[in-house]
């Protein structure tokens, strides 16, 4: 079994809540998913089944399962119940069949000597019109967008676990947002004051850290001159989350793969000339991203969670008021 297989084995095994049921002689252990939990293939699958459940859980999304390398899905579905009913918080993941994984294994030429498929201009992976979808265009609703990130990534002189959190500069520079598509504008912006107040102090191996997000200046696409910004600010329903972890490569076999891998490490751009600022969530190094150790789900289990929740509870705490 490998790294990824082995992981994803060992959040199963704790994903769900998990009840004792005796069989005549035969005793087993039958594992009953969370309705708030929601992973679906589709996106019209996903938000059929998000719309049978009850309004005043699903005030905030926690939007997990982007990336799955990242195994946010497996650090949150077995709170799924729990979250619902302390926070009136939904996990939602990404539709399966609307990961990275899932849209190179379709884009896959049917002979090795065909050419490698360049991204559609049209097809895109835009976080933002996802939440916009799960919150039903709501402006009530808040959208916990919760990734990962392997620490080595991190400041070197920072290289810990822990989370960052990138809010919403749409408080102070509601003039970076004129020209958003986005149809939301959430009705209670404010809802982000404080929230630095609610994470805990470093501590050994742990650091968490919250920030604005920045403004990102225009970038011009190499060999053109188009122009675009490296990425929108976040929404003012939004909050970003990223859990920092060890990590652990992933086995990668398969050759098409490989060959993505291959020609992307040597500077070969898979993304559209058109769109390539909305395609970068889908480029092939994420299926090569380190997955989670059993110690970085212990220590978000332990320790990490104990944050997460906090977040959660400010927010929940200002939807009532």
């Amino acid at each position: 079994m490998d790294s990824k297989s082995q992981i994803h084995e060992f959040g199963n095994i704790k994903n769900a809540a998990q009840v004792h049921v005796s069989s005549g002689d035969a005793s087993f252990i039958e594992t009953i998913k969370s309705p708030y939990f929601i992973r679906e293939a589709t996106l019209a699958q996903t938000l059929e089944k998000l719309k049978g459940i009850e309004k005043s859980k699903r005030k905030i999304i926690v939007y997990v399962g982007v990336h799955p390398n990242e195994g946010t899905d497996i650090l949150s579905e077995k709170y799924a119940t729990e979250w619902a009913e302390k926070y009136g918080a939904t996990i939602v993941c990404q539709p399966t069949e609307e990961t990275p994984h899932a849209i190179w294994a379709k884009l896959k030429p049917a002979s090795p000597e065909d050419l490698l498929p360049v991204l559609p201009a049209d097809l895109i992976l835009d976080e933002e019109d996802y939440a916009d979808k799960f919150s039903f265009d709501n402006k009530d609703t808040f959208i916990v967008r919760f990734h990962g990130t392997p620490a080595k990534y991190r400041d070197p002189a920072k290289e810990q676990r822990g989370i960052s959190v990138d809010t919403s500069r749409y408080l102070k520079h509601p003039e970076d947002f004129a020209d958003q598509h986005h149809p939301i504008v959430f009705s209670k912006p404010e809802i982000i004051e404080g929230l630095e107040k609610e994470l805990s102090a470093p501590k050994e191996g742990i650091l968490n850290e919250i920030r604005e997000d920045k403004f990102q200046e225009d970038s011009t696409r190499p060999g053109t001159n188009i122009k675009h910004p490296l990425w929108r600010p976040i929404s003012p329903n939004t909050v970003l989350v990223e859990y920092y972890y060890k990590g652990q490569p992933v086995k990668i076999d398969d050759p098409y793969i490989k060959k993505l891998l291959e020609l992307e490490e040597g500077g070969f751009n898979f993304l559209s000339k058109e769109n390539w600022h909305r395609q970068g969530n889908i480029e092939p190094s994420y299926i090569d991203q380190d997955v989670l150790t059993e110690e970085d789900v212990r220590v978000f289990d332990e320790v990490v969670v104990k944050d997460f929740e906090k977040i959660l509870e400010h927010l929940a705490r200002q939807l009532k008021e």
